[in-house]
């Protein structure tokens, strides 16, 4: 089983622990299912890549149509991914077409709209991960940052920052995070995991695992 590295999704706490909110529900099917040995945080392109290349790998991932080329989706968990940009407060952007002229932080590796990545007239900078990217959100030095929402919006709370330094999100893309596996997961290991986690969603465990992150721990 396979994490991506992104908090708050897949990342070690302060005291060097693997933890996060894939993390988690990721160990929880593992455990109500019994399927799986361990599960690994790696950086999102190399999650991508180890699962292509042949050997049998499950993982949480948003719903798109890049993905659901080359992987097999089980089943949603019960949680919508949101991407797009995250501005700063008085910057004047309140949609797509304020962005222009403005400077937005796109960390390594964020890939999600083709219109805004290929829009030149918007001046990008790329800083190597999310918490970079909102430490300059934090002190001015860009006016925005893009990702997914949920995540910049916990690291700018662990950077001391606000609800009142930011101006509401412009959503771009909702992908609903599925549980997919490769194609050489067997058909009777799928419909296990698939049972899996339709029970975790009714009795409430995944819930209360997304509840303990976003309403605090």
């Amino acid at each position: 089983m396979l994490t991506m590295d992104q908090a708050p999704y897949g990342y070690k706490d302060k005291d060097g622990k693997d933890t996060g909110i894939l993390f988690e529900i990721m160990n929880t099917i593992m455990q109500a299912s019994g399927i799986g040995e361990k599960n690994t945080i790696i950086p999102s392109k190399r999650l991508l890549i180890t699962m292509l290349s042949g050997s049998p790998t499950c993982s949480l991932v948003a719903d798109t149509p890049d993905i659901g080329n080359v992987l097999d989706f089980i089943t949603p968990i019960g949680y919508s991914l949101k991407a797009g940009i995250l501005p700063r407060i008085g910057r004047g952007i309140t949609d797509y077409k304020s962005l222009q002229g403005k400077i937005v932080a796109v960390p390594l590796g964020v890939q999600f709209d083709k219109v805004f990545h290929n829009d030149k007239s918007i001046d990008k900078v790329f800083p190597p991960k999310y918490i970079n990217a909102m430490q300059m959100l934090k002190v001015g030095r860009v006016d925005a940052v893009a990702g997914a929402i949920d995540s910049l919006k916990l690291i700018a709370k662990s950077i001391g920052m606000t609800n009142k330094d930011l101006a509401p999100a412009i959503i771009l893309l909702i992908g609903e995070v599925q549980l997919v596996c490769s194609k050489e997961v067997l058909i009777t290991t799928r419909q296990t995991l698939r049972k899996t986690v339709t029970h975790l969603k009714a009795t409430g465990e995944i819930q209360t695992i997304l509840h303990r992150y976003f309403q605090g721990k």
